[in-house]
């Protein structure tokens, strides 16, 4: 079993799982070149079935046994696959249009909870990203792969297995549902908000987001107006 060493200051190990699919190779390149280029936090893309050959192609690439649009099933085959793989204490799992502040994400106290994301309806809403400790994770793959639970969204699929085993999901609406001309449900994560994740973010949208945490975007605005001299200081001097 590889180990999977990367803790946050609790001592927490977790792994990132990211939902995609075979033809969305822009919007894995998108996060790869943002918010996942200087993480060390152990992360994968995962994939149905027919996408195996692209694990060659693409390392961070976790295909399952499953359809690639078979969301719930694809999901749940890989928290087995990860399970039987890694050592971890924590799986956070979001979609390949998220963008996410790693930073926010290790610091939001999910090692206190067993579910964690913001509420859509009965279940934590997928794009957003949750969060599931090992314990449910090996409570949730108790089910079989052709349970009728898993069936319809894979979000869907994971509020009726908490259901289904007793978990309780808490809320944190700091993930945030949506972003985006059709669907816009909340704050884009900036450097002045509280904002941990934000969905429906395009590959151009993503990199606008990103830059704005970035030391070279506030040197330029530096250098365009004195007065952003204190917001580069309390973004950056602590890490300067």
């Amino acid at each position: 079993m590889e180990r999977c060493d990367l803790k946050n200051p609790k001592n927490n190990k977790i792994i990132i799982l990211i939902l995609s699919g075979k033809d969305n190779k822009d919007r894995r390149d998108a996060q790869r070149q943002t918010w996942l280029k200087n993480t060390n936090i152990p992360y994968k893309f995962v994939l149905g079935n027919e996408a195996d050959i692209l694990e060659a192609q693409e390392p961070d690439i976790l295909w399952t046994d499953s359809p690639d649009d078979n969301l719930p099933r694809k999901l749940i085959s890989a928290y087995q696959r990860v399970s039987d793989r890694y050592d971890f204490d924590y799986i956070f799992t979001c979609d390949d249009d998220t963008y996410v502040v790693v930073e926010r994400l290790l610091d939001c106290g999910f090692e206190n909870h067993m579910y964690m994301g913001t509420r859509w309806k009965n279940h934590a809403e997928g794009g957003a990203g949750f969060f599931l400790s090992r314990e449910t994770i090996e409570r949730f793959t108790q089910a079989p792969l052709d349970h009728l639970i898993l069936t319809g969204p894979s979000d869907v699929a994971i509020g009726n297995l908490a259901k289904m085993y007793t978990v309780n999901l808490h809320e944190d609406n700091r993930f945030v549902q949506g972003h985006s001309s059709i669907k816009r449900h909340g704050e884009l994560p900036m450097p002045f908000n509280d904002k941990i994740t934000s969905h429906y973010l395009g590959p151009e949208l993503m990199h606008k987001v990103h830059t704005q945490f970035t030391r070279l975007y506030w040197k330029r605005m530096l250098a365009q107006d004195p007065k952003f001299q204190q917001a580069y200081n309390i973004l950056f001097q602590a890490n300067a």
